[in-house]
């Protein structure tokens, strides 16, 4: 942050979103540390305020918004301030493409993963299917060359009728970078 006033201002910080609980009341996975800060910047003084933001291994990829309040007080002069940004969470690297197929015959359900390859370097990759009501999947991707795709696809029999409008999980960890990146799909 940078002080554009010509006197110091002080203030703190409440980070409201992403929410530590879902509306149901429910854990959210988020964690934020330090969720409320305090700050102080002299006239022109840019300061930089260090915080901490871990999420659940489920939580799924994508633009997240960040919600911001800020109380700052320049001399007589207080001023109450809402900022929200987006940022995307996101696997460096790597791009995954998910989508589900009623196969042939109109019983079995296949989730089909598309996994490509946008870093510099091969990638060893762990892939991961699951949907209640079946054992979770799983699939190897080994050396995964740079500017390369590969298919994965992970089977549900029966699924055309038990599946219908439930979300499908897909799961893609990079196990050296200690990365993850989660989709998931509905069967229409």
């Amino acid at each position: 942050m940078t002080n554009p006033c010509p006197i110091a201002i002080d203030g703190s910080l409440v980070i409201n979103e992403p929410s530590p609980r879902l509306p149901s009341g429910r854990p959210s996975g988020w964690e934020i540390s330090p969720r409320v800060l305090r700050f102080t910047a002299g006239p022109g003084e840019t300061v930089q305020v260090p915080v901490d933001l871990n999420f659940s291994a489920l939580e799924q990829s994508g633009l997240k918004r960040l919600v911001i309040d800020a109380q700052m007080s320049a001399g007589p002069i207080s001023e109450r301030v809402r900022a929200t940004s987006k940022f995307s969470l996101e696997l460096e690297g790597v791009e995954l493409d998910v989508r589900a197929i009623v196969q042939p015959g109109g019983a079995d359900v296949a989730v089909e993963a598309v996994i490509t390859s946008t870093s510099d370097v091969p990638m060893d990759l762990n892939l991961s299917a699951s949907v209640r009501g079946y054992t979770r999947q799983n699939s190897s991707i080994a050396q995964l060359a740079p500017g390369t795709s590969v298919v994965r696809r992970f089977l549900y029999p029966n699924g055309a009728a038990r599946l219908a409008g439930k979300q499908i999980f897909v799961g893609i960890e990079d196990p050296v970078r200690r990365g993850r990146l989660n989709k998931q799909t509905k069967l229409e």
